[in-house]
């Protein structure tokens, strides 16, 4: 069997052999015997089993020789070969980059692999060297092994930690990082590097700067950042057009219908939270005031099971990476401050009952856990000094009034937004002997219009127009 299988596999060399061993016979078999049928015939049988033999036994030497051989392959060829086979599979991360391929070459010239993959230097940096960087950037979009390796580079480090900055609302930091970079350069910073970054709230986020920009409607910062823009694209025009592709991609037709969806959820879940505290005890609400976190114990009435699917609801925002649209939708908080003005005297009549304070800390600090940084710093900072006053955005989460204390506070320690205590930036107005309470709504309502305003209108007006110096905190 062993002897068959070689010969199938290569059978001219058993037929050679065969035609070769006849062709000796035909001149040492006269000579040894006399010529006859008879031996003719077993002259023929002996030539073909040897033949056989002996090819099978040739056929297991080459198949041996060849096995010990390096593979002619080149250099280029083998890289080429591993990117075809990654646009195959793009979910499966290579690990260890062609180390198995490099193992086998042995024999053949190794100098540039050895230098892209021995040492510390990720290969993709070797590369990136003789593109530029927006060439770079689109080539880590092919490759989930180009893009682990990139981000590990001096540019994805680079982009990664601007991204970092525009989540946060860093307008300081943004400005000095952005000062002394070439036009190639910005436009890879700007426009064409992206990668997820996770928000204070836990959100994570995937875009570019300024699709991140646009998501979170950080208007103020687009505004700042324009000069940067057109110095980026070569001219105000441009940067115009280019400042609208941003647009239409982050704000499709699809993405807008997924946030009505989203909005009409959001309304509802307020609206149940609502209806839940007004029909509730006081004494109900006051245990929810004390019991703060979920449990068995709290879920054993009407308003404290409304309230961990109220909090369910806006923690399955933070499940999934957000790429299109708006990151929060500030709509829904200016309709819980709306609420809070409108059920005020019916829960109470006084800021410190039961009712109001639940609808307070648990209802709009919630929300307010969930609002793109922008929006929280407004809060900090006051949004009627903002819409009344016309202060600029400060660009810190200080709060106005306790400037020494500044922290989103999700965290279990301490006090915590949303359980409680929320944030609105303004004390009550004074008139005479007696304080006026304000309506939160209003304020709030009239920032989050005209931030909606200001993000249709920023991609269709001249780029000089609306251009202001934000005051840094």
């Amino acid at each position: 069997m062993w002897l068959f299988e070689r010969v199938k596999k290569r059978p001219y060399l058993a037929v050679a052999t065969t035609f070769f061993l006849g062709a000796v016979s035909c001149f040492i078999v006269p000579v040894v015997t006399t010529v006859s049928i008879v031996s003719i015939v077993i002259t023929a049988g002996i030539c073909i089993v040897v033949g056989l033999s002996l090819g099978g036994c040739l056929g297991w030497l080459v198949e041996k020789i060849n096995s010990n051989r390096p593979v002619p392959v080149s250099e280029v060829d083998l890289v080429f070969q591993k990117q075809e086979e990654e646009k195959h599979n793009l979910s499966q991360p290579v690990p260890s980059v062609f180390e198995n391929e490099v193992k086998k070459l042995d024999g053949v010239s190794t100098s540039l692999i050895q230098k892209a993959f021995s040492s510390e230097e990720d290969y993709t940096s070797i590369l990136a060297s003789y593109l530029d960087h927006n060439d770079a950037g689109n080539l880590t979009q092919t490759s989930i092994t180009l893009y682990r390796s990139f981000i590990s580079s001096s540019q994805g480090k680079a982009g990664l930690k601007l991204l970092q900055h525009a989540v946060c609302g860093e307008e300081k930091e943004i400005n000095a990082f952005v000062k002394d970079r070439s036009p190639q350069q910005l436009q890879f910073l700007l426009f064409t590097f992206e990668t997820t970054i996770t928000h204070y709230s836990g959100q994570q986020i995937k875009g570019n700067f300024i699709r991140i920009l646009l998501g979170a409607e950080d208007t103020d910062m687009i505004r700042m950042i324009q000069p940067v823009l057109i110095r980026a694209c070569g001219s105000e025009k441009a940067a115009q057009a280019e400042l609208k592709r941003q647009y239409d991609a982050q704000f499709s037709k699809e993405s807008k219908e997924a946030e009505a969806k989203k909005a009409a959820a959001d309304s509802a879940a307020l609206h149940k939270m609502i209806q839940a505290i007004h029909n509730a005890e006081d004494k109900d609400c006051e245990d929810l005031l004390v019991q703060v976190d979920d449990s068995k114990d709290t879920e054993n009435t009407a308003v404290g099971l409304a309230r961990a699917q109220f909090r369910a609801h806006w923690n399955e925002k933070t499940k999934a990476v957000i790429t299109s649209g708006k990151h929060s939708n500030a709509e829904p908080l200016a309709k819980a401050f709306n609420q809070y003005d409108a059920n005020y005297h019916a829960f109470g009549n006084h800021w410190n009952s039961p009712k109001n304070k639940l609808v307070w800390r648990q209802v709009i600090g919630w929300i307010e856990r969930y609002v793109s940084t922008c929006i929280a710093q407004a809060l900090r900072q006051g949004d009627f000094y903002i819409v009344n006053n016309g202060e600029q955005l400060r660009r810190s989460l200080q709060f106005r009034f306790s400037p020494s204390y500044s922290d989103f506070s999700l965290s279990s320690d301490g006090l915590r937004l949303g359980y409680d205590y929320a944030v609105f930036g303004r004390w009550p107005r004074p008139s005479g002997m007696f304080w006026v309470r304000e309506l939160f709504g209003p304020f709030f309502t009239t920032y989050v219009q005209k931030k909606q305003r200001d993000g249709e209108l920023i991609c269709t007006v001249s780029a000089n127009s609306g251009q202001r110096q934000v005051v840094a905190p």
